[in-house]
């Protein structure tokens, strides 16, 4: 907009030159006149045909102005509607939170005449991030400012990153994403894992009796037990790289409310800020309640 009322001021002193630039040049002819051949009658003639000519600069520069200004008009109007939108959608259910299966153990199970692998259970929240314009929202990255911990309404610690891109589902490594118009992205936010004993077992001997692998399940617990020996650790953290060495944690054990601060970019859109509030217990691991708060 600063752009735009900077252009209007130029164009109205064009205006304004243009046209008393016009009548002072008139004006030196209508001297040089009266000093020579020209009579009182033939300088009312001539001055009223200067103020004629006068007008018509005025509207012709008036003219000009006003095209102008309606292009600058219709063209702000037609880019900020045009313009991609991001909005943000989550309910606690699937598919913004749901069981899966993350990374496997480094031992088969050999049973059956098999190789088994077994895989850590956990849990996945996400958001929804959603473009409501009519143009594709490029570049688009989610980052990470800063987690705080919550005792009832107290603040007992807050946990800064660089910010640090978050990762956005089903995609390889934290890239941004383009999103087309009236689609959208799922944003990973939160993942819980589970390693205790019984759940590694439950969540690996439903993955393969739904694969129709009749397996014992005595057979099965003690192998787990023997072989594999899960931490017996209920943990979490946020979708950040945390494959390299970069002052940040690797997991939370922390029970309560906490609220993760994140910040969406695009190259062609406003930015959005949101607050993701979250309350989690060990004991209810998998049922997490969270709330989407913008800022």
């Amino acid at each position: 907009m600063k752009k735009v009322c900077l252009l209007i001021v130029i164009l109205f002193s064009i205006c304004y030159n243009t046209a008393y630039g016009t009548e002072n040049d008139t004006s030196q002819v209508i001297d040089n006149k009266i000093n020579t051949t020209i009579n009182s009658n033939n300088l009312s003639s001539y001055k009223l045909k200067d103020n004629s000519s006068k007008i018509l600069n005025w509207i012709t520069a008036l003219s000009t102005l006003s095209a102008v200004l309606a292009s600058l008009y219709l063209g702000y109007w037609k880019e900020k509607f045009q313009k991609p939108k991001l909005k943000i959608e989550f309910s606690e259910s699937k598919p913004y939170i749901q069981k899966i299966a993350f990374e496997p153990y480094n031992k088969f199970l050999l049973l059956y005449n098999a190789k088994l692998l077994i895989y850590r259970p956990g849990i996945n929240v996400r958001i929804k991030v959603k473009n409501r314009g009519k143009t594709i929202a490029r570049d688009v990255n989610a980052r990470l400012e800063k987690i705080e911990f919550y005792s009832s309404d107290t603040t007992l610690d807050t946990k800064f990153y660089h910010p640090t891109d978050i990762k956005w589902s089903g995609q390889k490594g934290w890239k941004e994403v383009n999103i087309a118009p009236k689609s959208f992205f799922f944003l990973d936010a939160l993942w819980v894992k589970n390693e205790t004993l019984y759940e590694v077992y439950n969540f690996n001997y439903q993955r393969y009796r739904n694969q129709n692998l009749n397996i014992n399940e005595e057979v099965l617990m003690k192998a787990l037990e023997n072989k594999i020996f899960p931490n017996k650790k209920i943990y979490w953290n946020t979708w950040v790289d945390c494959s390299f060495k970069r002052g940040i944690p690797t997991f939370y054990e922390f029970e309560g409310k906490f609220n993760l601060h994140i910040i969406i970019n695009s190259s062609n859109c406003n930015p959005v800020s949101l607050i993701l509030e979250i309350n989690w217990e060990k004991a209810s691991w998998d049922k997490p309640i969270v709330k989407v708060i913008k800022n």
